[in-house]
């Protein structure tokens, strides 16, 4: 897997805030680096942080996954720039979050989130995509509220389009467990979260694992998927040639 000690973008108030750029595909090309970022809630983003992902880094896209009722709570639109382009895709609208239970398996919780969103949400994952492939969308963000299950479904989809394995596909969903010391106190403060387990926050590979294997087998994979779901193909080719080099 490709590394660079900037993938994590350092701010103040993200602490998953990242680039998926620099993993090579199966034919050799490489995914461009400060194109495309995945990270988590951005309402605890300071001044400075704001300045400096919107004008420093020039992020000129943003797609927010969260739901609703997150976006009430944690709301932050307000303070974007007039020039961000911003748009609202929720997921698991439909679906919902479910709180965590005593004795539920974390594996298996999200396994099941995330084949609801590759099952029910193809619509609204072929919005997200076909925004990116908007030239002046980019730079692009998108994020959710852990910046994990959402958000890494969706950059697991568009690494895969990419052609990039499930390895390093893989590598990149858990790279939000580093970021855990400081991720699970913001969570936990979130009403309702307050005695969730650790490791109902944390990346959990056969998780996605499940959602690699059946975006594959029950889909054709993530070209087809895309496509079957409202993706043009000659979007396919401008991510291919615009995040790839």
């Amino acid at each position: 897997m490709a590394q660079d000690q900037n993938r994590f973008i350092d701010l103040q108030g993200c602490v998953n805030f990242r680039d998926i750029g620099g993993y090579r595909n199966r034919q050799g090309k490489t995914v461009a680096w400060r194109k495309v970022f995945r990270s988590d809630s951005l309402h605890l983003m300071t001044d400075e942080d704001t300045k400096h992902v919107y004008q420093t880094m020039g992020v000129a896209s943003l797609i927010d996954l969260r739901n609703s009722t997150e976006m009430d709570r944690d709301g932050y639109e307000s303070t974007l720039p007039t020039t961000v382009n911003y748009l609202s895709l929720s997921f698991l609208e439909l679906h919902g979050i479910d709180p965590f239970e005593l004795g539920d398996d974390p594996a298996s919780r999200l396994a099941e989130t995330y084949l609801w969103i590759l099952n029910n949400s193809g619509h609204l994952v072929a919005e997200a995509l076909n925004a990116l492939a908007q030239q002046p969308n980019r730079p692009s963000l998108f994020h959710c509220t852990a910046g994990k299950d959402r958000t890494g479904v969706l950059a697991a989809i568009l690494l895969s389009i990419l052609d990039v394995d499930e390895e390093q596909i893989m590598a990149d969903y858990e790279l939000t467990n580093l970021t855990m010391d400081r991720l699970y106190p913001l969570l936990c403060a979130i009403p309702g979260n307050e005695t969730r387990p650790r490791a109902s926050f944390q990346a959990q590979p056969k998780a996605m694992e499940a959602f690699l294997s059946a975006l594959q087998n029950d889909h054709g994979g993530a070209q087809e998927y895309a496509t079957a779901n409202g993706v043009s193909a000659e979007n396919i080719n401008i991510l291919w040639a615009s995040l790839l080099f």
